[in-house]
């Protein structure tokens, strides 16, 4: 009478074919993860040009010139309107008066300011931008830079490129 061996292991084919799937999906998962960075960075640049554009059109309406205030070292930029009370904007990290609204970027996306702490964009009351401005964002691997053109406005938002 024969009788039956215990099932102590698994065999070294079993072994192989369960590391040769885990390789196979592991090829497969790397390039979306390495593509998502650059996904966030433009999502974070085509955002901010949103909102500039935003800002351009509310300076037009409303006939009064508005502001974003980029603050470089806390990754955070701030959006004002001038006071009609006040001839000019209060600045001091990013707390504007009359009203502020704060933006924080996210997802390790960081402003790329070449030793400045801040930076400022503003639009007269009749939408036209004060002066040119490069903004240059950043995550770990690659870099995004964004114009705004003086005169129009024009966003001009560049392919990343790697750091």
């Amino acid at each position: 009478m024969k009788t039956a061996l215990a099932h102590d292991g698994f065999t070294l084919i079993e072994v192989l074919l369960a590391f040769g799937l885990m390789a196979i999906a592991l090829v497969m998962v790397a390039p979306i993860t390495s593509n998502m960075e650059k996904h966030y960075l433009q999502k974070t640049a085509i955002q901010f040009a949103s909102r500039l554009r935003t800002l351009q059109e509310q300076a037009l309406a409303e006939g009064t010139e508005t502001r974003l205030q980029i603050d470089m070292a806390n990754n955070r930029y701030a959006i004002s309107r001038k006071n009609a009370n006040k001839n000019t904007f209060y600045i001091a990290d990013c707390s504007f008066v009359p009203s502020t609204e704060t933006f924080f970027l996210q997802n390790n996306i960081q402003f790329d300011g070449a030793g400045t702490r801040y930076s400022d964009i503003s639009y007269t009351p009749n939408g036209t931008v004060n002066r040119g401005n490069t903004i240059t964002f950043k995550s770990n691997k690659y870099k995004l830079t964004m114009t705004i053109y003086v005169g129009s406005g024009n966003i001009n938002i560049q392919k990343p490129e790697p750091l």
